[in-house]
């Protein structure tokens, strides 16, 4: 694919790869301007994957948010489906962390509170993520902030894709209620960004084990509780200790109702 045409663009190189989709950085020869194109794999375009990739498409391109990544056209190419977003140059937060590149505390209370007001526009939206990772959130080179991977979200009460028929999502950030598949709301990516969060401030996820069902049974066993992150860093002021600890409740009733009350709460501890 590479130095190929795509449609109109000439694709440049891989962003990254995954089991349903490829990302390529492309240039459009019109306007100049480089993208990103999503691209479904042929091996994966059955029926319900393709339905599934462009409602995601038609979801995305509705939405207007600086922490959103930004859907400016879609379609087909020789009947693979494609979408065409704007370029994020930068990495994903997981890199990020994994590199210790966020080492500057403004710097990283910058990039959660802006995961915060994406995630609380979608929620207005009535848009649940139900995928929120480091590996989903995009970090440009001048520290903007932009949410991606829509696959698992849920759009007014329909899910809009499932890349996996037995449980969809990631088990490091799952919630319980979607581990146990049960009902799902905005509390479930509240949950989400919380792990998020503590794995920014902690370098670690509260739940770790080589065996992913260790790991969702840890999210679902009320006896088995996440250390504090002030175990892990004692200069973590404890208030903020306490909203991130809210947020990953096992019981959904216990944490943050909305993203906007949390992103206060936490802005007014920082």
């Amino acid at each position: 694919m590479i130095h190929k045409k795509f449609g109109k663009y000439i694709i440049q190189d891989i962003i990254r790869s995954g089991g349903m989709a490829h990302i390529y950085k492309a240039s459009d020869p019109e306007t100049k301007n480089i993208v990103a194109i999503k691209v479904l794999q042929s091996s994966s375009a059955n029926r319900k994957a393709v339905k599934g990739f462009i409602l995601e498409a038609k979801m995305l391109k509705k939405l207007n948010h600086p922490n959103i990544i930004q859907i400016m056209d879609f379609g087909k190419e020789k009947g693979i489906p494609y979408a065409v977003m704007e370029y994020v140059n930068g990495e994903d937060l997981k890199k990020l962390l994994l590199y210790k590149k966020i080492k500057e505390i403004r710097r990283r209370n910058d990039i959660i509170l802006q995961i915060g007001r994406g995630l609380n526009y979608l929620h207005e939206n009535n848009i649940i993520h139900h995928d929120i990772k480091p590996e989903n959130i995009l970090v440009s080179k001048n520290n903007k902030v932009k949410i991606i991977d829509f696959g698992l979200a849920r759009y007014n009460r329909l899910r809009i894709f499932s890349r996996n028929r037995f449980i969809d999502g990631t088990p490091t950030y799952m919630s319980p209620e979607q581990i146990r598949k049960r009902h799902t709301d905005k509390r479930t990516d509240i949950y989400s960004y919380g792990i998020t969060i503590y794995e920014m401030l902690t370098g670690r996820a509260p739940y770790q084990a080589n065996d992913k069902n260790a790991i969702m049974k840890a999210h679902i066993d009320i006896h088995i509780r996440p250390r504090l992150v002030s175990y892990y860093d004692s200069n973590i002021p404890k208030n903020i200790e306490n909203c991130v600890m809210k947020s990953i409740e096992k019981n959904p009733n216990k944490r943050y109702r909305t993203v906007s009350e949390m992103v206060l709460d936490f802005n007014r501890r920082i």
